[in-house]
């Protein structure tokens, strides 16, 4: 799917946001990082206005899909302190306009079994975390300091489950067919 179809489909996308996760795509290439991507932008950014068009900006630069398939399969094979790293100021995945609240976003919905996890560190989970616990962390500037801290506070997440993929196409879907979500709204 391209970056217009992509958001394009962002607009209208109420699965990602009604359901608060992206499908489980495999992004190891740049065109399933991509489409993993603006599934997570509408995610994190629901029916706020200005979402497609900061998400159209970030994957229009050069390379953007080959950077979030980078920072993918750095997570994969390395954790999420390299895959954040490389999203990070300097790192070789940089992504002008992606800062780490998206980009922890973008990597908590990616699949990985390596420990840490890796999880959103953003103002919402930034606030509670001071209100609830010890814990003062900056989620506005890139740090893998304050990263490495937060994910050292937290306990190991569940692994991702190891179900097999449907193939359709060269596209493999999550979850299987016999368990892909209703239209119905959740029940609370």
């Amino acid at each position: 799917m391209g970056i217009r179809r992509s958001l394009k489909h962002y607009r209208t996308c109420s699965t990602a946001r009604r359901f608060g996760a992206p499908a489980r795509m495999l992004p190891w290439d740049a065109a399933r990082a991509e489409v993993a991507f603006v599934a997570v932008m509408a995610w994190g950014y629901g029916g706020v206005g200005y979402g497609p068009y900061r998400t159209w900006r970030i994957l229009t630069a050069p390379d953007a899909g080959h950077r979030l398939a980078g920072a993918a399969r750095r997570l994969r094979d390395h954790g999420a302190m390299a895959a954040y790293d490389c999203l990070s100021d300097g790192g070789d995945c940089r992504l002008r306009g992606l800062g780490p609240a998206f980009g922890t976003k973008y990597l908590f919905f990616l699949p990985s079994n390596a420990e840490p996890s890796a999880l959103i560190l953003d103002s919402l989970v930034a606030a509670w975390l001071k209100r609830e616990t010890d814990l003062d962390v900056n989620p506005v500037a890139w740090s893998g300091e304050t990263y490495r801290s937060y994910l050292d506070q937290m306990p190991p997440r569940p692994p991702t489950p190891q179900l097999p993929l449907r193939r359709t196409g060269s596209a493999a879907l999550w979850p299987p067919a016999a368990t892909r979500w209703s239209s119905s709204p959740v029940a609370a």
